[in-house]
């Protein structure tokens, strides 16, 4: 995913489309989620894909209120994250635009919910996060440097902006946002969470990084030792400290 424009009107960050059924998480081809080796990622892009989210948003057995009303079914909030040792730092680097509430930040996370769950604290039936690309100082010492792409940043429904419905539905690739009366919903979500993380934030890396070489950097001579970074292993996961 290559570097923005944090000026671009239609949204610094690239589209999705595919979803994890497991988890719904949001991604950019149908070629596999990290949540899991039985995690089960379609296509949104054609009919067997939208159809099987169908299925597994409407075809719970708990599904079905007193009154015969069908009630979605989604995704629990993330857990069981790793815990990071001490990687703890300060998020360094040119901001984009969030795509609902428009703010300058280094890194978003967006969740669309459902108020009526057929099965407990399952509301989550959309959750996406990516980043422009950014560096975390950390305190001890060095520097993790977070390529721009796909991360896994939950959102904090404590400190979360909820934008209008209208707007994340305009938001969802393709049709998916579209009401069509008598028909159910694709993602029949109630209310749209966004939560970013902005340059000068506190961050808590959850994941294990390696050190590698830094071929953005110049050797202050031919024969000096390569200069090396920091950088995550696999799909970064990170939480803003508050």
């Amino acid at each position: 995913m290559a570097m923005p424009d944090p000026d671009d009107s239609d949204g610094p960050f690239a589209p999705w489309n595919s979803i994890c059924l497991s988890c719904r998480t949001a991604l950019e081809d149908p070629s596999g989620c990290d949540g899991g080796a039985d995690h089960r990622v379609v296509d949104l892009m054609t009919r067997d894909g939208q159809e099987a989210l169908l299925d597994t948003v409407w075809a719970a057995p708990e599904g079905v209120s007193l009154l015969g009303e069908p009630r979605p079914c989604g995704a629990p909030e993330a857990s069981g994250w790793p815990r990071a040792n001490d990687r703890l730092g300060r998020a360094e680097g040119r901001p984009a635009l969030s795509p609902l509430g428009r703010e300058p930040c280094l890194a978003y996370g967006l969740a669309l919910l459902t108020n009526r769950p057929a099965i407990g604290q399952r509301d989550v039936l959309w959750r996406e996060a990516a980043t422009v690309g950014f560096t975390v100082r950390l305190d001890h010492g060095g520097t993790v440097r977070i390529a721009p792409g796909r991360i896994r940043f939950e959102v904090d429904r404590h400190h979360a902006y909820y934008a209008p419905r209208s707007h994340a539905a305009e938001h969802l690739p393709g049709a998916l946002g579209i009401r069509i009366t008598g028909e159910l919903d694709f993602i029949p979500f109630d209310e749209a969470l966004e939560d970013v993380l902005r340059p000068g934030d506190r961050v808590e890396l959850l994941c294990d990084v390696q050190m590698r070489e830094d071929t953005t950097a110049e050797r202050p001579f031919p024969r000096a030792p390569a200069p090396t970074v920091l950088v995550p292993v696999g799909i970064p996961i990170l939480r803003r400290v508050v």
